[in-house]
């Protein structure tokens, strides 16, 4: 893949603190033996002051930390001004304990909607559910399939590729937890969200939470039976407001709930641009992926339609090579 020039990406604060810190020691290890080399090769020009055994010995010294700072300094200039390359791992996705999903608001009916009537208006009407996850989730492709052959356009129902990333993590058993992040829109009909995965029985393995807006900051809740109001809600075309409810979930689990970067997705197939970027920027440096429920099967001429669901790393890198 040919490296994109141009591109502006965000660097977190271990990043930040990691590139300070080879600042720092390049500038001492060059500093120091620099100067020191600086004295030898003045005092090699007057009366020798130490035997050229002991010299010579201080000047591999010199040399070596030179070496080293030098390096640390390539390797911090990098990371500075060269951060405007980069590529995109892809692979498919293993599961994960914990899943971090953008949820979109429903259907364009969904605001009229009541407690009494939701189900009439948010439920897809076809295909018919028959409350079996894998099952509903293979009637749904096999309704595009044959819209498809028959030149109908579908109606496409918005929750079903979250229910999708959440189907493909529960494989083995896997996934433990998912964390909503809801618009101010979608953040009214988390809890119908919530009782769809609780007529699928998902509820009954994994704890399902929002994050919703604190203040200042967020905290975290068991996503229950009634709704929030929208202020609870974030700005997902705001990238400033996604960032700052990532990072501080990120910071959460990671530094107080000590959960490994490793065991954790981000799921960007749903919300706008602005999410997919705040999602994407949140792997660099770090071992959290991506992942990508495809909107469109992967052999539109198959009998039988199935939809990837892909691992996707962002690699920064310098114009001179990947880093």
């Amino acid at each position: 893949m040919r490296p994109a020039r141009g591109v502006i990406v965000m660097i977190d604060q271990q990043a930040q603190n990691a590139i300070r810190i080879r600042v720092y020691l390049a500038t001492l290890l060059l500093a120091v033996p620099g100067s020191y080399l600086a004295t030898e090769i003045h005092g090699g020009l007057g009366p020798d002051r130490l035997s050229g055994a002991t010299r010579l010995v201080f000047v591999v010294v010199a040399l070596g930390l030179l070496f080293v700072g030098s390096q640390l300094a390539r390797t911090a200039a990098a990371h500075i001004l060269r951060l405007h390359t980069r590529r995109l791992n892809k692979s498919p996705a293993e599961p994960r304990r914990v899943l971090i999903v953008f949820l979109s608001d429903g259907p364009a009916r969904a605001s009229e909607a009541t407690e009494a009537d939701w189900e009439k208006v948010v439920l897809p009407a076809r295909p018919q559910l028959a409350w079996d996850l894998p099952q509903d989730l293979a009637a749904m492709a096999e309704y595009k399939r044959e819209c498809k052959l028959a030149d109908k356009r579908p109606v496409f129902w918005r929750w079903e590729q979250a229910l999708r990333g959440v189907h493909h993590n529960r494989r083995e058993g896997k996934l433990e937890r998912l964390v909503l992040i809801c618009s101010r829109e979608s953040i009214v009909q988390a809890h119908w969200f919530t009782r769809i995965l609780e007529r699928y029985k998902i509820t009954e393995r994994v704890r399902v939470e929002l994050l919703v807006k604190d203040g200042h900051g967020s905290r975290l809740l068991a996503s229950g039976e009634g709704p929030l109001e929208g202020h609870f809600g974030w700005n997902f075309e705001d990238f400033d407001d996604m960032w700052r409810a990532l990072s501080q979930l990120l910071d959460r689990l990671g530094r107080h709930e000590e959960v490994p970067d490793r065991d954790i997705a981000i799921d960007l197939t749903g919300g706008p641009k602005p999410a997919t970027v705040v999602a994407a920027s949140a792997t660099i440096h770090r071992d959290l992926r991506n992942q990508y429920v495809c909107t469109n099967p992967r052999d539109p001429q198959a009998k039988t339609w199935e939809y990837e669901v892909l691992d996707y790393d962002l690699v920064l890198g310098g114009s001179g090579g990947w880093m």
